[in-house]
């Protein structure tokens, strides 16, 4: 089977009825594995042990199912081959890394009631000899229109705690060369790299999670969805720029070891630097998203204030200091907040007292200052990133 997945067309239309859609994340600590669904899946079939579970959408005619197996002798391979036989389906099965887990994946057709279409995957899980197999398929003929929705569920899944590239996108874009990366922020002079795929696969979920998000613009769950949009981006970039945001971080803590607070210090430069960055905004094509995917930033790309504000609570994250991504709708407008111990302008999660210090990406201002017309926190929603 092909990687054909880049050619995929990313628009998906698709027009929703009035029902109200239910968030769903979904968490199974029993096998260490969690799924960051597109929201309004609804449950449909569980089991008592929760190894078998059936989710339906009343919006989205598309069918996703994730049962878990357990084989002392068998691989992934295998037990897909056997789960879409049972089904009596049509496929062709493809093995790749993921997580340095030998996982595999196949579209696939199958004669029910009706004809559907759809993809599925197998990944081993930490729990021995345990694996899962995830089915999300529709209508054959929906396929095509359904493709970025089906694809964005099998990529919402991470395993063993840790925030890692999603199954989809690692397959369609596997690991390439380096490309090197000469920075400097402020006065220090940084050399790293990232991988030579890592801006055109980033780009492509980028694309793929804002075809979802715009399917719940102007629907009950528009805000959680939004979220979601941005956690997944988030999720992906975070891998990707392990090795750089690293040689970043280590460099400027050499650099500014002589400051008092050298967290701060770190933030300042880094909040300089993003703010020097030329900015950019894709406001021609309405179907396309404009936020630059990160690899592309560190590559001289142009960017805006949530690409910024993202990069900057992504750093915050590799000095182990909470951060938060702040939306709204009303500024259009994004902003980091960043747990740093200083004074200026900030922003307390609901039903927290912990205060979260503001970070303007887009003037020329330090932390703790933000515009005069952007000061209400009501407007804010918090995305908060795992």
């Amino acid at each position: 089977m092909t990687r054909y997945l880049k050619q995929i067309n990313l628009l998906i239309i698709f027009l929703f009825c009035s029902f109200k859609l239910f968030s769903l994340p979904f968490v199974n600590q029993n096998y260490d594995y969690y799924v960051d669904l597109p929201e309004g899946y609804q449950v449909e079939e569980i089991d008592e042990n929760f190894t078998s579970m059936m989710f339906s959408h009343p919006n989205i005619p598309v069918s996703f199912v994730m049962k878990i197996y357990e084989d002392k002798k068998s691989d992934s391979k295998t037990i897909l081959t056997n789960a879409l036989t049972k089904l009596n389906a049509n496929f062709m099965i493809d093995n790749f890394s993921w997580q340095g887990l030998k996982t595999s994946i196949s579209d696939f057709t199958m004669s029910l009631n009706k004809k559907y279409a759809g993809w599925s995957l197998c990944v081993p899980l930490q729990k021995k000899d345990s694996y899962l197999v995830m089915l999300c398929y529709t209508d054959e003929k929906n396929k095509q229109s359904c493709e970025q929705f089906i694809l964005s569920t099998l990529n919402s899944l991470y395993i063993n705690n840790e925030i890692f590239k999603g199954p989809i996108i690692s397959y369609a874009f596997p690991k390439g060369q380096k490309q090197e990366i000469n920075l400097q922020i402020g006065k220090s002079k940084i050399k790293t790299h990232i991988d030579k795929n890592d801006a055109e696969a980033s780009q492509f979920l980028v694309d793929m999670e804002f075809g979802v998000f715009s399917l719940y613009v102007n629907h009950p769950l528009w805000k959680e969805a939004w979220q979601r949009y941005y956690r997944q981006i988030y999720c992906d970039s975070f891998s990707r720029l392990d090795k750089a945001a690293t040689d970043i971080i280590l460099q400027l803590k050499k650099d500014c070891k002589k400051s008092n607070n050298i967290e701060l210090e770190i933030g300042r430069e880094l909040l300089a630097w993003v703010q020097s960055f030329y900015y950019s905004r894709n406001v021609e094509n309405k179907f396309s998203s404009d936020f630059s995917a990160l690899p592309t930033i560190l590559l001289g790309a142009g960017s805006d204030c949530d690409s910024r504000s993202m990069l900057l609570c992504l750093f915050a994250k590799k000095m182990g200091i909470e951060s938060i991504l702040l939306i709204s709708r009303e500024y259009k407008h994004a902003i980091a907040a960043v747990e740093f111990e200083a004074q200026g302008q900030k922003y307390s999660p609901p039903e927290s007292d912990r205060e979260f210090l503001l970070g303007e990406t887009t003037a020329d201002v330090t932390w703790g200052v933000i515009a005069q017309d952007h000061a209400d926190r009501s407007k804010w929603i918090p995305v908060y990133l795992p």
